[in-house]
C-alpha cells in the first residue's frame, strides 16, 4: 500500500477551557484530523515522520501517550496514529473522550491535559514538536499552575501545520471550533 495524505479528511477543532488547576487552552483548539493518513503500520510511521519533519515539526518519538493526566506548557504537541486505536481523555478529569484510530492525528495546544485511557490492536503513535521544541512536563498540580499560565502565554506558535504544511495559524482560529463544557469545573484554593 502506498502511504499518502487525504487532503479532504474531516478536521475537528475543540476549545477546552480551564479545569481546576489544569489551564487547558481557551485560545487555541485541539485539532483532530480524522483518517488524514493512509497506509499501513511501520511504513505509515515512517511516512508520518517524513511528513512532520518536512513541515518543521521534528524532535520525534514513537510510543503511546502516558496513562496519567499531564500537559506541556511551553509547546504544541503532534501525535499521529500509525497502529491500532485508543481512547484519549483531553482536558483532565471529566474531559473530552476522543477515540483515535490508525490514520488519525491530533495537535494538542500548550496547557491541554491529555492521557491514554485504553488501547487496542497495538496502539502506537508518532509524536513531534514544532521546530524541534522540547516539551516540559506538567502533572496537573496546583503548584505548577501560575508557571504554566506564564509559559502558555509565551508559547511559540508555528507557521506550518504538521500535516498539511502552511497556514497553521489560520487552522488554529476558533472559527468552526466546538467548545467543550465540563460538568463540574470547580477549583479549590
Amino acid at each position: 500500500m502506498v502511504e499518502f495524505i487525504k487532503k479532504n479528511s474531516k478536521i475537528e477543532k475543540i476549545i477546552i477551557p480551564r479545569n481546576g488547576y489544569i489551564p487547558n487552552n481557551e485560545i487555541y483548539p485541539v485539532i483532530i484530523y480524522r483518517k488524514i493518513f493512509a497506509g499501513s503500520s511501520l511504513r505509515l510511521a515512517k511516512f508520518i515522520e517524513k511528513t512532520i519533519t518536512g513541515n518543521k515539526w521534528p524532535n520525534m518519538w514513537r510510543s503511546c501517550i502516558y496513562s496519567f493526566h499531564h500537559y506541556h506548557s511551553k509547546t504544541f504537541e503532534f501525535v499521529g496514529c500509525y497502529s491500532g486505536s485508543a481512547k484519549l481523555q483531553l482536558g483532565g478529569e471529566g474531559g473530552l473522550i476522543a477515540e483515535v484510530n490508525i490514520g488519525d492525528a491530533v495537535v494538542i495546544p500548550p496547557g491541554v491535559a491529555h492521557k491514554q485511557i485504553s488501547s487496542m490492536d497495538n496502539f502506537m503513535l508518532v509524536g513531534g514538536y514544532p521546530y524541534g521544541d522540547y516539551p516540559d512536563m506538567m502533572y496537573c498540580k496546583k503548584n505548577e499552575y501560575e508557571t504554566a499560565l506564564k509559559n502558555i502565554a509565551k508559547a511559540f506558535v508555528a507557521n506550518h501545520d504538521p500535516v498539511l504544511g502552511e497556514k497553521f495559524r489560520e487552522l488554529l482560529s476558533k472559527k468552526d471550533a466546538k467548545f467543550y463544557k465540563f460538568e463540574n469545573n470547580k477549583r479549590e484554593d
